[in-house]
């Protein structure tokens, strides 16, 4: 049988994580340190203790048993360190949209200076050939953004 593909961001039943409904969960619980024993006797079991109560007893699941005994202290960590960045992404997603916005103001910038040295270049050559006024007029009407008709 083909295990079930979880996809990032869900949980193994395929609905989103809940981070609210997590922390409540680990609220919850009984508080950490929790801890695992290898019982003595001659069943190979594992318990998951808090103090001195077991919580759980897990077979012959060792390297289950320590997940599950540091589950109870990693993942309300785990759960404040995914907060953290989502929060730093947030902050970055909108410190992205003001770099995006004056990069695009400096590029319009430096076009629209850009379009002004060109209509200067040609004013000054329209000075050296005499006709100096219409040339003079043309700059004017641009730099008012109009178009003006001689």
């Amino acid at each position: 049988m083909k295990e079930p593909i979880q996809e990032p961001g869900h949980t193994v039943s395929g609905s989103r994580l809940n981070i609210k409904e997590a922390k409540k969960r680990c609220e919850a619980a009984m508080p950490a340190p929790w801890r695992t024993r290898r019982k003595e006797d001659d069943a190979p079991n594992v318990d998951v203790m808090m103090g001195k109560t077991v919580i759980a007893t897990m077979g012959d699941f060792y390297p289950e048993a320590e997940f599950v005994a540091h589950a109870r202290s990693d993942l309300p960590a785990a759960l404040e360190a995914l907060e953290e960045a989502q929060g730093e992404i947030a902050r970055l997603g909108t410190q992205t949209i003001i770099w995006a916005s004056w990069l695009q103001m400096r590029t319009e910038r430096d076009e629209a200076q850009g379009k002004l040295e060109a209509v200067q270049r040609v004013g000054e050559e329209y000075f050296r050939m005499g006709v100096g006024d219409v040339a003079y007029e043309l700059r004017n009407a641009i730099l008012r953004g109009t178009k003006e008709e001689k």
